[in-house]
């Protein structure tokens, strides 16, 4: 455990923070929701990008996903049009509760309002958020660590390879499958978190 002293304006006060190993499995959602996690990748960044997303029921069933090429650009930017795109799926797929994680809280936060964005991402967060509220369906957006994201990052990985724009799957691509497996069963990753 270490101790920090942190001084206040009129007094010390003493917190304690602490490093402890959690062990982390991707969770379905409730019943009568779907699940989208989404992700996005960009080698060098800014370099070449991808974005990827997949969908699944409360059962942790594969409901669909995707893998898109983006080009080059910067893995902000990469974060932001994966979650767009997942958006823009789930609404033509007519899911009515969609509960959206992502691992990046920057992007979280942008979307919530918490983080200023620059100008060049404004366009896609108005989207984003556009999408989020527009009515007939109830949204959630929330941050998950990469330990539980790992499906949507090997599909945003995908992308980054992709010979074409983009490429729906309805069945889990056997890059995919291991993991699929693995949260299926319950396997458990470990991470080291920050406790105060």
């Amino acid at each position: 455990m270490v101790k920090i002293l942190a001084q206040g304006a009129t007094r010390l006060t003493y917190s304690s923070v602490s490093r402890m190993e959690v062990w982390l499995s991707w969770e379905p959602p409730k019943e009568g929701w779907v699940a989208l996690n989404t992700d996005g990748a960009s080698r060098l960044n800014p370099g070449l990008a991808g974005g990827g997303g997949v969908f699944r029921d409360e059962r942790g069933n594969w409901l669909g996903g995707f893998a898109e090429n983006l080009g080059r650009c910067t893995s902000i930017r990469a974060e932001l049009r994966a979650l767009l795109r997942g958006l823009v799926l789930a609404k033509s797929y007519g899911y009515q509760k969609l509960r959206v994680q992502l691992d990046s809280h920057i992007i979280v936060s942008m979307i919530q309002g918490g983080a200023l964005c620059s100008a060049r991402h404004a366009g896609i967060v108005h989207q984003c958020r556009r999408l989020i509220d527009s009515p007939g369906w109830e949204v959630v957006l929330e941050h998950c660590y990469r330990e539980t994201n790992q499906v949507a990052d090997r599909l945003a990985n995908m992308g980054v390879d992709l010979n074409c724009t983009i490429k729906l799957f309805t069945l889990p691509p056997v890059e995919v499958n291991p993991l699929m497996l693995a949260f299926a069963i319950g396997t458990k990753f470990p991470r080291v978190i920050t406790k105060e």
